[in-house]
């Protein structure tokens, strides 16, 4: 199995846009062929497979802003399958009250160095 990931194309690229896939999942791939057409704010480029194979787990979908070097894809040899995604975890947001201690005043006078002799 080997990832296909968002290429950084330039020392600043930060994020890429798929612009359109040459090829479907379940199409037999071969290394170095077009896979996906990708844009960024200075270029365009078609990004190449990385191993032969069948292109499986599609991840990004087209007009999809990817940051570099996220995995937009799966290609995978004979015999193989694409792992299975764990779904994403429920965001949860929890609002956490001070502790007493915390929340309560300083009481007594403002501190003052101690003078030393």
């Amino acid at each position: 199995m080997k990832d296909v990931i968002m290429p950084k194309f330039g020392f600043t690229m930060e994020e890429g846009t798929v612009v359109r896939w040459l090829k479907k999942a379940g199409d037999a791939v071969i290394q170095g062929e077009p896979l996906v057409e990708v844009t960024t704010d200075k270029i365009n480029m078609e990004v190449e497979a990385p191993a032969t194979g069948t292109l499986a787990d599609v991840r990004a979908a087209e007009g999809e802003v990817v940051p570099v070097t996220q995995v937009i894809a799966l290609i995978l040899g004979p015999g193989e399958r694409a792992p299975e995604r764990a779904a994403p975890a429920p965001v949860t947001h929890s609002v956490q009250k001070p502790s007493a201690a915390a929340a309560a005043p300083a009481t007594g006078g403002a501190a003052t160095p101690v003078a030393q002799a």
